[in-house]
């Protein structure tokens, strides 16, 4: 018995010495931790559609179950000329309904008449339930309905844009959106209801008529800025209106509209950046059949859908030149009737509600009491399902993410497959998962590698933008407290022949050093780790260290 614990003391050691050099010495070259197998892969926020949205008025709700109808009508997107996500009004009104996760919600600060932002403090909490990559817009058709001229507006944008920014960062804004279409002329009724009457710069001219359209506002404001404060008027996105104001069943001319605004884009440095449509549909004077209005809005999805310009186009987004859009839904007041007579902007809702007085000027009304959905709603239903399957995205492979660790700089390398439905990844990086609050959301092709300074503990984050415009978060990578040179490197350290002790410490030293000594006709080779022809302290100094962190 003596002889077999003699015999097999040795062996139990050899075992060990090769496990343990063979761990250093062979695999001390993987730097570079695979760690994209780490966490759930749960690509559930994909949905189809996602470019679709929805303007519609909240005021005009008064229980959950007429809120829930909305619903109905498939889209990705909403907004309510408000800055909080609500489907009903909130004053006085309990709202129950859940707002699935997977619509976005953009906001409207600024409102319709001149007002700076104090920057509340209910502001900013509102603005905490915002997502990174959301968007804001800093009123609504600005110098049309909110009597702001160029110079006002850019001193309010000011004021909001960094009321904004200190609370995310990563929200985007954007500036108000244009009465019409983006090339239609302000009517001077209009611009005598801003705060200057006239401009000492002689841009326009009340008395003489002369006369500015949207792109030529939006310059005016944006030179005015730079004048008074000295740099360029930051903003991360453009919104527009489009409205048949004039042959509104010529796509071809709303597409010519829409290629002029992308052209000022370009023109501003800004071909990268999205464009939103946050209003589309016909005006309230129109004179068309149900029939044709329907068939309007669905060559006009469908040219939006395909509209793509290389030269013009957003370049992250499959050259398409406008990356969202919302109809006006409604709902619209009308009195209990079918004709639709008394209704206002009968043509482009998608449902009408019970009016609850004879103002025109007062669009309020009463969904509870009488609801009816119109032809062109009807139409929208049918569309959107049959085109829906076509649209419902595939979520990327998962792509891979890899670090090598110096120190406390990492050096991360990321890469993709390219995936044909997938037109454009983001990475960020943060203190947790999905955060940005170390480096902002960057877009990058199928491969890139960047440093992190301080980045043991960090997260790198990864999503993609699909061709139906949905974003989804398809990886989140922290960066280890210790990253070894080889995978499993401390639990092959912990070498205590009971089975391990679950940490690495003097003992396993000592068998290691003990186990050196026992044999070194065969070990002296391997085990020399710093190549100096000797093993001695030196190596068993580098191999200790190794345990617990890079040499």
């Amino acid at each position: 018995m003596k002889k077999i614990k003699k015999l097999l003391l040795p062996i139990f050691f050899l075992l060990l010495t090769f496990i343990i050099t063979f761990s250093v010495l062979f695999k001390k070259d993987m730097d570079i931790r695979d760690e994209a197998a780490s966490g759930d892969y749960n690509p559930d926020t994909y949905r189809g559609m996602a470019r679709f949205g929805v303007g519609h008025l909240i005021n005009t709700f008064t229980n959950n179950n007429e809120a829930k109808e909305l619903l109905e009508y498939r889209f990705g997107w909403y907004h309510n000329w408000y800055h909080k996500k609500e489907w009903i009004c909130g004053v006085g009104i309990p709202t129950t309904i859940d707002i699935p996760d997977s619509i976005d919600f953009y906001g409207f600060v600024g409102d319709w008449a001149p007002n700076e932002t104090d920057c509340s403090q209910s502001f900013k909490d509102e603005l905490s339930n915002y997502k990174d990559g959301d968007v804001i817009w800093i009123g609504n058709e600005i110098g049309w309905d909110d009597k702001r001229d160029p110079t006002t507006y850019a001193r309010q944008y000011k004021s909001w844009y960094d009321c904004i920014k200190s609370v995310n960062p990563n929200i985007k804004v954007a500036p108000g959106a244009n009465p019409g279409n983006p090339t239609w002329d302000y009517w001077v009724s209009h611009m005598d209801m801003w705060l200057e009457k006239e401009d000492p710069k002689g841009r326009w001219s009340v008395e003489n008529e002369k006369q500015i359209n949207y792109i030529e506002y939006l310059t005016y404001a944006k030179n005015d800025y730079k004048e008074i404060y000295g740099e360029e008027m930051p903003l991360d996105a453009y919104v527009i209106h489009i409205y048949g104001v004039e042959g509104w069943h010529d796509v071809d001319k709303i597409k010519n509209s829409i290629i002029a605004f992308r052209q000022y884009m370009k023109d501003e440095g800004h071909q990268r950046y999205h464009l939103y449509i946050k209003e589309m549909g016909m005006l309230p004077n129109a004179q068309d059949d149900w029939e044709k209005d329907g068939q309007t809005m669905v060559n006009l999805f469908n040219m939006l859908l395909n509209l793509k310009d290389e030269n013009i186009g957003n370049l992250n987004d499959d050259n398409r030149l406008v990356q969202r859009w919302a109809w006006y839904v409604g709902p619209v007041g009308c009195t209990e009737d079918s004709s639709y007579e008394s209704c206002t902007w009968k043509y482009t809702g998608f449902y009408h509600c019970h009016k609850l007085n004879d103002n025109p000027a007062d669009w309020s009304c009463d969904c509870s009491k009488y609801r009816k959905e119109t032809p062109l709603g009807k139409k929208y239903r049918e569309y959107v399902s049959e085109i829906w399957p076509s649209y419902d995205s595939q979520p990327p492979d998962k792509p891979e993410i890899t670090y090598e660790l110096n120190g406390n700089t990492a050096n991360v390398n990321f890469q993709a497959n390219d995936n044909g439905q997938i037109n454009d990844y983001e990475i960020s990086v943060g203190s947790s998962e999905g955060k940005a609050d170390v480096m902002l959301w960057t877009s990058t092709d199928t491969k890139i590698s960047f440093n992190i300074n301080n980045a043991v503990g960090k997260y790198v984050n990864v999503k993609a933008l699909d061709d139906g415009y949905n974003w989804s978060e398809v990886s989140s990578v922290k960066i280890k407290e210790s990253q070894s040179d080889f995978v499993g490197s401390e639990s092959k350290a912990d070498i205590v022949p009971s089975g391990g002790d679950g940490k690495v410490n003097m003992l396993d030293l000592a068998l290691v050093l003990n186990n050196w000594k026992w044999k070194k006709e065969n070990r002296d080779e391997v085990a020399d780790v710093n190549d100096d022809e000797e093993v001695n302290m030196l190596d068993i100094a580098l191999i200790a260290n190794n345990w617990t962190k890079k040499y």
